[in-house]
């Protein structure tokens, strides 16, 4: 909501140029609204708060379509962007802390941390939260939810390091738009199976090269044979493989 130099003369302003010349390595901003975020990551890396809203609609509606969640709604690059399932904004002011349980929480954030663009943020919701109790044991200055410790969070955030400087690609295995694939270079790839059942993956079209994958969680075999995927992804569960 602060001025920058690119704005009408009018009110234009240095502000943000002198004051993140500080040294820090990561800096971002929470632009909203119209502003021009093209404008502002010339300075800071800036919050994509529109795909927060549309990862946690997919997740609750169970309609994981590729091209709708691939694109981050943003007139920044992707390697500027900041991005999340939920903030504070939202699950204090919306309603929206009702919509996710702390499975699909798990889900939405496998889908943007497993992505190339964006350095995703995991809002910690209050210890003893659930979804008829927003605040559970919440008290100013105590910690928040351990949920950023589970074992599907660690997994998919260790993908994302391996992966690093490799494209993406999106795509619904078997048009099944309650999963989706995203794979990274030729190397791994990331299942998100938003359904109440297991999806047995046969012969699947994939970038990944050929060979046999152990699945990171479960230590179940995915196999690549001439371009095609086979494995099994469990209901309501993230398959991480590379």
């Amino acid at each position: 909501h602060i001025e920058i130099p690119e704005d009408d003369p009018s009110f234009a302003s240095d502000f943000w140029p002198v004051v993140l010349d500080n040294g820090s390595r990561f800096q971002y901003g929470e632009i909203l609204g119209s502003a021009d975020c093209g404008n502002y990551q010339k300075y800071m890396h800036v919050t994509a708060s529109e795909y927060g809203g549309t990862i946690r609609n997919a997740i609750r509606n169970g309609d994981l379509n590729a091209n709708s969640i691939s694109s981050y709604s943003n007139s920044a690059s992707e390697d500027k962007l900041v991005t999340w399932v939920e903030s504070h904004d939202n699950y204090c002011g919306d309603g929206s802390w009702r919509e996710l349980n702390e499975q699909q929480v798990k889900l939405g954030w496998a889908i943007i941390t497993a992505r190339s663009g964006g350095t995703p943020l995991f809002f910690s919701r209050p210890a003893g939260a659930n979804l008829d109790d927003q605040w559970g044991n919440n008290e100013i200055g105590k910690k928040g939810s351990d949920l950023f410790k589970d074992k599907e969070v660690a997994a998919v955030n260790r993908f994302r390091n391996v992966m690093a400087g490799l494209g993406e690609t999106l795509s619904n295995p078997m048009d099944n738009e309650e999963l989706v694939m995203i794979e990274r270079g030729d190397k791994g790839a990331v299942i998100i199976n938003v359904s109440g059942k297991d999806a047995a993956l046969k012969d699947v079209t994939t970038v990944l090269a050929d060979g046999s994958y152990k699945e990171k969680l479960t230590d179940t075999e995915f196999t690549v044979a001439g371009g095609k995927l086979s494995g099994t992804v469990g209901a309501g569960q993230v398959a991480v493989i590379y």
